[in-house]
């Protein structure tokens, strides 16, 4: 949108914007448009909460932690998170993990 070629006119049309003030506007623009998006997913409380509780239920049955993609911990935590083993929750559990064994 911001590429949009009527938006420079659109701009200067419905707001009074003086030669510097919308310079100002086109580089703050600019720059936004070329920040990347957070991740906001891995933020997400109730992925590392699966992961936790997947490391909780493993280490009652003395099954060891593994971190890899399709290693138990992991299918075992999107299972619990979303009822779908194919789930990526790798990097939560590896969060998980490294809070367990305290590095």
């Amino acid at each position: 949108m911001l590429k949009d070629p009527d938006l420079e006119k659109y701009v200067r049309d419905s707001f009074p914007l003086d030669e510097i003030d919308f310079e100002r506007w086109t580089t703050y623009c600019q720059k936004a448009s070329e920040t990347p998006l957070p991740k906001t997913w891995l933020r997400d409380p109730a992925r590392r909460e699966a992961a936790k509780q997947a490391a909780r239920l493993l280490k009652q049955h003395d099954i060891p932690l593994r971190v890899t993609r399709r290693g138990k911990f992991c299918r075992l935590a999107a299972l619990l998170y979303c009822g779908d083993e194919k789930a990526d929750l790798f990097y939560d559990c590896r969060l998980v993990k490294k809070d367990l064994d305290g590095v």
